[in-house]
């Protein structure tokens, strides 16, 4: 039988226990690191994604969608997602992040979820999952909302799937492309000037009219001109994209010899 002493050692040394372990999780959380023993060290940050990082001087908000009863493939993808995130703010704490599930809460409230999504150009993947043996279909949204300050850029976190691929494949290739994408949209986010994108006309594109609701949305992280290919023979150095919208004519650009 323990005495009333022994009984409030053991009491004690449970408590301290607790909270050596609440510690370590905080710390944890703050601190992030791995050792990555893979050959390749295909989980290491690039010296350039570092780099990067380092230059953020305000926060970042990384809003993942990818949360929830997902299937194994996509549950690794979240997972993979979150370790190179945790890998960003151990370099940089400005850098934050959270995981949420579209689909929850009441029907009503997940459809008012899915179209503001949808005003970002976001729409879920389908997906056929075995559940108590029975086929059911689940809405997947494999995307990730970066914003710093006003701005956003929605991220699709899946690679294409190519004709007759097997589907781990695409997600593989999806994992090993994640801190890529992230970077490459933070660069974009904080570059003090907005990257120009040009849309075509002579060609019998889509006129402003029709293309306004997409250059709106998209006003936050791009800059829109219009460029007529019949009178310009010279496009700028500095020209992120060229966009030709539905042409209904052959194309007229002509590439130097």
């Amino acid at each position: 039988m323990v005495g009333k002493k022994g009984g409030a050692k053991m009491i004690l040394q449970t408590i301290i226990i607790a909270v050596i372990i609440l510690l370590l999780n905080v710390i944890s959380q703050r601190f992030y690191s791995f050792l990555d023993l893979t050959e390749d060290k295909r989980f290491t940050l690039t010296s350039s994604t570092e780099k990067l990082l380092n230059e953020v001087d305000d926060v970042i908000l990384i809003d993942i969608l990818l949360e929830g009863e997902l299937p194994s493939g996509y549950k690794r993808l979240r997972n993979r997602t979150e370790e190179v995130l945790k890998q960003f703010r151990s370099v940089n704490g400005r850098v934050e992040f959270t995981f949420r599930d579209p689909s929850a809460g009441t029907p009503k409230e997940a459809n008012l979820v899915r179209e503001n999504l949808a005003k970002d150009g976001i729409f879920p993947g389908n997906l056929i999952v075995m559940e108590d043996d029975k086929k059911v279909e689940k809405l997947i949204y494999p995307y990730a909302i970066v914003k710093y300050g006003a701005r956003r850029i929605p991220i699709n976190l899946l690679e294409p799937q190519l004709k007759g691929e097997n589907p781990e494949i695409m997600l593989n290739k999806s994992e090993n492309t994640i801190e890529y994408k992230l970077a490459k949209t933070i660069k974009t986010l904080i570059s003090k000037g907005l990257p120009r994108v040009l849309f075509t006309a002579g060609n019998g594109e889509l006129v402003p009219s029709q293309t306004a609701t997409f250059e709106t949305g998209m006003k936050s992280t791009i800059k829109t001109e219009r460029i007529d290919l019949d009178t310009t023979y010279y496009i700028p150095d500095d020209i992120e994209a060229l966009i030709v919208a539905g042409p209904t004519v052959h194309l007229k650009i002509e590439q130097n010899s």
